[in-house]
């Protein structure tokens, strides 16, 4: 048997997860992921609620707060917004069935729905951080950032899911159309 780290736990966890919902995440198809035994998982984890613990942590560092604070440290808007869409771009093949999958759980598990509740308020009020860089008026950032935020959450919830390609496709045409906006209310 191999030895695994905690990441490769996870890494298979949120895979599971991503494809087959959180029924989907059990310990023996962990166990027959990671070709190891009972033992290695407890090593990592007291029990089940750790590694859900665990897998919503690193779902918010990964999916949320590195993106954020990578962003974060670009000035122009611009490039700015460019960097976070292709970075969501490069997470895409795992982020959108990871979305729809913990969102769908919030609705049974409070310590998920607890979590989803605080990645939904950072990425909010980055979203409305960012419109207030485009808009003076607090209110009208606020409700761009909060419309820029429900294309994010539309676009993943989608049946089928947007791909990466029109998901782009979606941001890029509301920058323009944002953009658009500001150039004719500053000229009028």
């Amino acid at each position: 048997m191999a030895k695994v780290t905690k990441q490769d736990w996870l890494d298979q966890a949120l895979e599971l997860l991503a494809s087959g919902g959180p029924s989907a995440v059990t310990l023996q198809a962990l166990l027959d992921r990671l070709n190891v035994s009972h033992g290695s998982f407890y090593h990592h984890f007291s029990n089940r609620q750790a590694l859900t613990d665990a897998m919503l942590e690193h779902w918010e560092q990964t999916m949320t707060a590195d993106i954020l604070d990578s962003s974060g440290q670009i000035v122009d808007l611009g490039p700015r917004l460019d960097n976070l869409i292709n970075q969501g771009e490069g997470l895409f093949t795992l982020q959108t069935p990871l979305e729809n999958a913990i969102r769908s759980w919030a609705q049974t598990d409070n310590s998920v729905k607890n979590a989803l509740q605080r990645v939904d308020k950072m990425r909010r009020e980055h979203c409305q951080a960012l419109a207030a860089l485009v808009v003076e008026d607090h209110d009208a950032a606020v409700r761009l950032g909060d419309l820029v935020h429900a294309v994010f959450i539309g676009t993943q919830q989608n049946m089928p899911a947007y791909s990466a390609e029109e998901t782009q496709a979606v941001y890029r045409t509301l920058m323009e159309l944002v953009m658009s906006q500001l150039n004719l209310d500053s000229s009028t």
